[in-house]
């Protein structure tokens, strides 16, 4: 298996780029375009149901948690509302009985949260704890 490619990002720091540039072509352009996609949008439609309805409470929750981590993410490709959409009901699992998962489960919420582009917001070890938000519930 080969390794996996390096982000552009630290392609820039280290001066690859600018050495040859030609190399990274495909790659910086393809980074251009997804940084002109529409914003993730709203929760799925399958969630907004009355608040009586089976499950009503739930997907309720479901919605806030949506509403919580979806102005973090920039732009938003289907895969990546997909990915948001699975990390929901992950972290809607974590909050109800999160003393209870499984070390298997929390991991998968943690990768979905890297697939997603939240994976610098996560914060594993010491931290200050000051700036709050929806991470604060990992320090």
């Amino acid at each position: 298996m080969s390794r996996p490619r390096k982000d552009l990002h630290e392609l820039e720091l280290t001066g690859a780029i600018k050495k040859n540039p030609q190399r990274y072509r495909d790659r910086i352009e393809q980074a251009k375009t997804e940084a002109e996609l529409p914003p993730i949008g709203p929760p799925p439609a399958r969630w907004c149901v009355a608040p009586d309805a089976i499950g009503g409470p739930k997907f309720a929750k479901l919605c806030e948690i949506w509403d919580e981590f979806a102005p973090q993410i920039p732009r938003g490709t289907p895969m990546k509302r997909a990915l948001l959409e699975m990390f929901c009901e992950a972290f809607y699992k974590f909050r109800t009985d999160g003393r209870y998962m499984k070390t298997s489960e929390k991991a998968y919420m943690l990768q979905l949260a890297k697939s997603i582009g939240q994976d610098d917001a996560v914060g594993v070890g010491k931290r200050d704890g000051a700036n709050g938000g929806p991470w604060s519930e990992f320090e």
